[in-house]
């Protein structure tokens, strides 16, 4: 166990941040495979990067909407026009939400996030702590193979900055990575991580 991870639940932590600071889900949802995956490519330079089963969300629905819209003749149009729209669309969303950047670098001495045409930067000495904390997701569009709506538990790494506020920089289903990941970068930051899980 990593000597800064503190398990702990909010009313007993005394650091007036901590005690500033929200314990609700930074992020709405989740997803239930490992989503993310913390890999230094650089010395001095750490970056979150979605895991492959990420990728293929977003590439398989787009894949899935060209095949409706040039792949089978035989259909009639409003079909493929409207199938091939929506998976296009929802490949589309998971793409773009694959190209955010979350680095770390110690180099710059800058936390950067984001995505193409938005970005956030601050100095990673505004890091004051990592928080860990979970939620139980009830996902009503998908279906496990009773036909139950699928539920799991969804689990964050939130950057807590000095002034309280909370950025998300992770939230999947694989705790044992999660927390991985959250040593990782701790050790990194040197900073605590409030592990409430």
């Amino acid at each position: 166990m990593n000597p800064r991870r503190i398990s702990t639940r909010p009313p007993e932590l005394t650091d007036p941040v901590a005690l500033r600071t929200s314990w609700k889900p930074a992020n709405k949802g989740g997803f239930s495979a490992r989503g993310s995956e913390l890999i230094e490519v650089a010395p001095g330079r750490l970056e979150f990067k979605p895991t492959l089963l990420c990728h293929a969300f977003g590439i398989g629905p787009l894949l899935l909407g060209l095949f409706f819209l040039f792949g089978n003749d035989s259909w009639p149009l409003l079909l493929k026009g409207i199938g091939g729209f929506v998976f296009l669309g929802v490949g589309s969303i998971f793409t773009y939400r694959n190209l955010r950047t979350l680095a770390f670098d110690a180099n710059t001495g800058n936390f950067h996030s984001g995505f193409p045409l938005t970005k956030e930067a601050f100095p990673l000495a505004n890091i004051h702590a990592l928080q860990l904390i979970s939620e139980f997701v009830v996902n009503a569009d998908s279906t496990d193979s009773s036909g139950d709506f699928m539920r799991f538990y969804s689990y964050e790494i939130n950057l807590v900055l000095k002034n309280g506020r909370r950025v998300n920089v992770a939230d999947h289903g694989d705790l044992d990575s999660l927390r991985a990941d959250a040593d990782m970068l701790a050790n990194f930051l040197e900073v605590p991580v409030w592990d409430a899980l």
